[in-house]
């Protein structure tokens, strides 16, 4: 079996070819919503920097030899993260539907780590790069107040994005 490596960098923004349903956009929304109010502004900034994307049961999604420059908030499906010791993969943790999943100190410190991100089954999900999530964080102190995410570890990328 080929393992294909794919990436979400810079996907063309939310529009009719790329998102199946507006209940797949009010799903991402919601999610924010459970802590921050959402104005329209903030949710059209949110659009044009998020995409959307179907992965393959068995893709790879992130190799631990690269950075990780994407988030990737799981609309359906599963994913594993899992990292390479003595030749054998050590499943970390599983992601599933309405959860973030990256490789976290090669995502929020720009670095690489040991993690790889495959997919268990067929795999939808928005796709949001670093330099977009900094944009967010920079623009709005509301996306400062979302308990998810340890946002002081992402001020860093500021720096060097």
């Amino acid at each position: 079996m080929s393992i294909q490596i794919v990436s979400c960098k810079r996907a063309e923004p939310l529009n009719h070819k790329n998102i199946k349903t507006i209940e797949q956009t009010t799903e991402l929304y919601s999610h924010f919503e459970k802590y921050i109010k959402l104005s329209d502004t903030l949710k059209s900034e949110l659009t044009k920097r998020i995409s959307f994307k179907t992965f393959k049961k068995g893709e790879l999604i992130h190799n631990a030899d690269k950075i990780c420059i994407t988030s990737y908030f799981i609309h359906k499906g599963l994913m594993r993260t899992y990292f390479i010791k003595d030749g054998k993969e050590i499943t970390e943790y599983f992601s599933a539907e309405n959860e973030w999943v990256n490789s976290p100190k090669s995502f929020m410190q720009q670095q690489l780590d040991i993690y790889y991100i495959d997919t268990i089954e067929q795999t939808d999900c928005f796709c949001l790069n670093v330099k977009d999530l900094v944009f967010l964080l920079t623009t709005s102190l509301k996306w400062n107040a979302m308990p998810d995410f340890r946002w002081e570890l992402y001020l860093d990328i500021i720096w060097t994005v």
